[in-house]
């Protein structure tokens, strides 16, 4: 199934209506800025405490400073000037104070609140919603824009525990935030972002530049922001919510590969959605062979086509796309101080070079797996001596260089390097490869997601390689090698996704 972003429905509400509290652009530890590069320091730190003093706390002044929290507390004075209050599936509210649980029908919400300690939110059907609002004040939040009114960001961290993203009917659930100004309401929508962080080992910063919520055709009046945030879901979710808060100058230049979501990032991306979806796969029928899949380019770069049949040419055989390192071909050659590469691609080079094209968003397979056959012809060499051999994967993804691309453009994803060796795998034989998808695009140091990585791949690229005495990829020994991959898919979790219970509330002492 294939959506296009403008119709998901996780939408996160930023409700332009927060308080006092700075961040930097970028966190210390790099959790949520997989691919970061060092942005400018975000946190133009004016001061102010949150909802004290002349901040709008008392009603005299409804400008806010450079830093307004939400829900983040770095020290014992800051305060949100907006309330925190839960939705549920009905539209009613409940105002959480320093409660440590809270089940209010469809949402439950547990966490020490009153220490901001991170909230562990349950939604177990329909739709319900975390809202930020000051009710009857409006606040000028143009101070927490930062210079030029164009460079604040709503943000806040978040790890998800659970999401079911499609619903019994096939269709997509979503993640929402919003902002509102009276009846001006605009939504930013999420749910990419919150699929990348299933199961995430650190909270990811998701943040999103205010101007998204201003310059939408409903775009809010900033300077009378009623509700600074909405984070609404719908369908069955679990997630770990902390540190929201609006920051002035927290924009860094390179958004795109700083991992910045919404307005500033390309969003035609076609979101790619379902029990599987197919790379390529290469189908007998009575016609001949079928091709079908995301992929409709092969490319081979210093290596000639091979196509094995290990299992024939009947109807239903499958034929596998592959590559031949010959260091005499007359074009292709195998040149032994490079690597050679079997790529699949969506689309043709030449149309790849601008924003045009649809690029896809896997995010929706965070929790699953990217699989494939794997299968090395008689006429092949067996695998080479020393040391293990590996077939490496990488996800492609726009580059800076690409027109009309976001500011830096989107990270790569991570290099998987699969050993045939430690699978025992022997020449002839088909192998079955399975590698999780968040491998690709979680930092192995310190827990990043690349949360615009995911969503904007435009390639799958192979090759083979073995390693030398000191760590560099080795290609010396692999003349003659030959290799072919078949069924390439993405899959979902092959469990039922958990279905979070929410508990009844307790009955009033007697």
């Amino acid at each position: 199934m294939e959506l296009k972003k403008k119709h998901l429905a996780l939408l996160i509400a930023a409700f332009i209506g927060l308080s006092g509290c700075v961040e930097d652009a970028k966190d210390s530890d790099g959790s949520g800025n997989s691919g970061e590069v060092t942005p400018p320091d975000g946190g133009d730190n004016g001061g102010g405490d949150n909802g004290g003093g002349d901040n709008g706390g008392d009603g005299d002044d409804l400008k806010l400073p450079r830093e307004v929290t939400l829900y983040y507390k770095a020290d014992d004075k800051e305060d949100s000037p907006y309330g925190m209050y839960l939705y549920d599936k009905n539209g009613d509210a409940l105002a959480i104070g320093n409660d440590n649980s809270v089940t209010h029908s469809n949402i439950t919400m547990t966490g020490e609140t009153s220490v901001k300690d991170p909230l562990t939110v349950t939604v177990s059907e329909d739709k319900a919603s975390i809202v930020f609002s000051s009710e009857d004040k409006a606040y000028d939040l143009n101070t927490a824009n930062g210079n030029d009114n164009l460079n604040g960001t709503l943000q806040f961290k978040v790890i998800t525990n659970s999401f079911d993203v499609i619903n019994g009917d096939d269709v997509e659930n979503t993640v929402t935030l919003n902002m509102a100004s009276g009846d001006n309401k605009a939504s930013v929508d999420v749910t990419s972002a919150v699929s990348a962080s299933i199961g995430a080992t650190q909270p990811q910063l998701i943040r999103v530049p205010l101007r998204c919520f201003q310059e939408q055709e409903n775009g809010i009046d900033i300077s009378k922001v009623d509700v600074a945030m909405t984070l609404e879901s719908i369908g069955p979710i679990e997630y770990q919510f902390s540190d929201a808060r609006i920051i002035a100058n927290s924009v860094p230049e390179q958004s795109g590969s700083n991992n910045v979501q919404g307005c500033l990032n390309n969003n035609n991306s076609q979101v790619i959605v379902g029990e599987s979806s197919v790379i390529t796969e290469s189908i007998k029928t009575d016609a001949g062979w079928v091709e079908q899949g995301l992929a409709t380019e092969i490319l081979r770069t210093r290596g000639q086509s091979v196509n094995p049949t290990p299992n024939g040419n009947e109807n239903g055989a499958t034929r596998y796309v592959g590559i031949g390192y010959d260091s005499t071909a007359e074009t292709g050659a195998f040149d032994p101080t490079k690597r050679s590469v079997l790529t699949f691609s969506i689309d043709k080079a030449a149309n790849l070079k601008d924003m045009k094209k649809e690029r896809l968003d896997i995010s929706r397979y965070m929790g699953g797996t990217l699989q494939m056959k794997f299968f090395m012809p008689a006429a092949s060499i067996d695998l080479p001596q020393g040391d293990d051999t590996f077939l490496v994967l990488q996800f492609d993804t726009p580059d800076s260089k690409t027109t009309d691309v976001a500011p830096g453009g989107y990270p790569q994803s991570e290099l998987i390097s699969y050993s045939l060796n430690q699978a025992n795998y022997e020449k002839g034989k088909v192998l079955d490869i399975e590698i999780p998808i968040k491998d690709f695009f979680t930092k192995a140091d310190t827990g990043a997601v690349s949360l615009n990585g995911i969503q904007y791949v435009q390639k799958l690229v192979t090759h083979i390689q073995q390693t030398d005495s000191e760590g560099n990829a080795d290609y010396s020994q692999l003349d003659k090698f030959r290799y072919g991959l078949a069924d390439i898919k993405l899959v979902m979790p092959t469990d039922e996704p958990e279905v979070p219970e929410v508990p009844e509330p307790e009955a009033p002492a007697e």
